[in-house]
């Protein structure tokens, strides 16, 4: 194998590295929700490209641990029944 000539130095090294860089991914909206989206890709959001639904989403489900106060010591009864009213309201 061939071997250079001539050490580099450092500073040179780290010169010619210096332009190694990672460009920012470009970035649009998606003209369906308005979500920013990388180019030629589905929508994680609402599923769409190119004006057309490719992805059928879900209903997403409410996360219950923002509807319940904190309990401070021991279950309560009634926030239980609260939470499964609220489920099966969503769930209807």
């Amino acid at each position: 194998m061939a071997q250079p000539k001539r050490r580099w130095s450092k500073a040179r090294t780290h010169a010619k590295r210096s332009t190694w860089k990672k460009e920012q991914p470009a970035y649009t909206t998606c003209p369906h929700c308005h979500e920013p989206v990388m180019p030629h890709r589905v929508c994680k959001n609402c599923g769409y490209y190119d004006g057309k639904e490719v992805i059928a989403k879900k209903e997403s489900y409410p996360c219950l641990c923002l509807l319940v106060e904190p309990i401070s010591h021991a279950p309560d009864s009634l926030n239980v029944k609260r939470l499964f009213r609220i489920w099966l309201d969503f769930l209807a």
